[in-house]
């Protein structure tokens, strides 16, 4: 995961150093901002300046291997939305494996791209904390 200056974050729980996240992953993830589809923009509207509560980034590097499309440091949450940018057979592998997030104790939100163009108000609410907490109720801003 990365933190702001570029370096990833150890393992949840580790007491290693931050590794440094490669360049061309951050210039990936950066170039995706501002590409993004339909679907992930209307989501990042309601997600973006704590109208959820906590802070969300987008296009987020985990591992040095993966960006996640949203990523929630404080709940440790990363939401990605299916079918988006991933067509082709190659881009397949930028899907982060369930492994690499069970590494640094993160959970996964998976929605479909129709999910969060025709039952956005739904995806918000599923959005929550593993102890069921709900983060906040959504607002518009």
């Amino acid at each position: 995961m990365v933190s702001k200056g570029g370096t990833s974050m150890p393992r949840h729980g580790s007491s290693q150093e931050p590794e440094p996240v490669a360049p061309s992953l951050l210039r990936h993830a950066r170039e995706s901002r501002h590409e993004m589809p339909e679907a992930e923009r209307r989501l990042w509207a309601r997600l973006r300046a704590h109208r959820l509560g906590p802070h969300f980034r987008r296009q987020h590097p985990i591992d040095n291997r993966f960006i996640v499309d949203f990523y929630c440091a404080k709940e440790r949450l990363c939401i990605e939305i299916d079918g988006d940018r991933r067509t082709e057979p190659q881009q397949l592998e930028c899907v982060p494996a369930p492994q690499a997030l069970e590494y640094h104790s993160t959970r996964e939100n998976r929605f479909t791209i129709a999910g969060v163009m025709h039952r956005l108000d739904e995806v918000l609410k599923a959005i929550q904390p593993a102890d069921g907490r709900i983060l906040a109720e959504p607002r518009d801003r």
